[in-house]
């Protein structure tokens, strides 16, 4: 099937050429060559397959809420899968299961908010997973960064996750089948897949209430973060026994700007857009940093945002 066919087929939920400002919480970046939004995980298994057979070696990224992921302003080649996408489209299923193994697992596809996710393990009386509330993306990027906050990570509640492959096939995982650190996940044996979805063991108590742990992270989080700006979330992990934050303030860097892209004045690990910026002022911003730390500090800062794509002019 050639991909103008393709394309056609899935017309309602595929299109060509589409700016990726739009599905990103930095609000830059150039476009995506295909942006594909599945109605299911079903139909998700049968358009990589399809995919597959006619475009073999295209490249495929995977957006949620597109937040940690900055995308050149020339744009970005090959297909977005978008799993986020509300209520009745994407990979948006979430419940809690029963197994005979490992009794009540809360089973969670990868389009998922985390914060939504934070709210139904309220309601359930898992006060445990109150922290997912802090964390702004979907439970895809959550799987594939072990992402975190406030002392707490997704891994450190993941029994098992089922994973898909270019074809279509899924195949699931233990979590022991996984090398997990602060903000990295590696499969011991390496192979091309992506997370659909993870089952998670979160402890069950209707004594404490995670309605108000919700609220009480989201004040703390509130008071410190630059939330309702544009932003991509952290940009620099945080170094072994220190804080990224922390460095970029000691070298009097809050409030720098390049361009439209400026260092938080309330938190120095976050670069916020002022609607002006374009992804290359950003991420020049994060060279910026990184050369001044390394040189005060000797320390090299690693981002915890995905640079993706191409600078602009770079030929297609």
């Amino acid at each position: 099937m050639s991909l103008q066919k393709f394309a056609d087929r899935f017309s309602d939920r595929m299109l060509r050429d589409v700016p990726l400002a739009d599905f990103t919480t930095w609000h830059v970046g150039g476009k995506a060559d295909l942006l594909y939004q599945p109605h299911d995980l079903p139909e998700l298994q049968e358009f990589l397959k399809e995919f597959y057979i006619s475009n073999p070696n295209l490249p495929i990224h995977w957006f949620g809420l597109g937040s940690n992921v900055l995308i050149r302003d020339g744009g970005l080649r090959g297909l977005v899968i978008l799993t986020h996408g509300g209520s009745n489209i994407g990979l948006n299923k979430y419940d809690i299961v029963t197994t005979s193994n490992y009794g009540k697992l809360i089973c969670c596809e990868a389009g998922v908010p985390c914060a939504k996710l934070a709210k139904f393990l309220a309601k359930n009386n898992y006060p445990d997973g109150a922290f997912l509330a802090g964390i702004p993306g979907t439970m895809g990027g959550a799987l594939a960064m072990n992402a975190g906050c406030y002392g707490s990570e997704t891994w450190d509640h993941i029994i098992k996750v089922d994973v898909i492959d270019r074809l279509g096939n899924i195949t699931e995982l233990k979590a022991r089948d996984f090398d997990v650190s602060y903000r990295t996940v590696n499969i011991k044996e390496p192979k091309e897949f992506w997370f659909v979805r993870g089952y998670l063991k979160f402890t069950q108590d209707d004594s404490i209430s995670g309605n108000e742990a919700i609220r009480s992270l989201l004040q703390k989080r509130t008071s410190q973060q630059p939330i309702g700006q544009f932003s991509g979330g952290s940009v620099f992990r945080n170094p072994k026994d220190n804080f990224a934050g922390k460095l970029i303030e000691e070298a009097g860097l809050k409030g720098y700007s390049i361009g439209g892209a400026q260092i938080s004045p309330k938190h120095a690990n976050f670069i916020i857009n002022d609607k002006t910026a374009t992804a290359k002022d950003i991420e020049d911003l994060i060279k910026y940093i990184q050369n001044v730390i390394e040189k005060r500090f000797g320390i090299k800062l690693e981002p915890e945002v995905r640079i993706l794509g191409e600078s602009m002019g770079e030929p297609k």
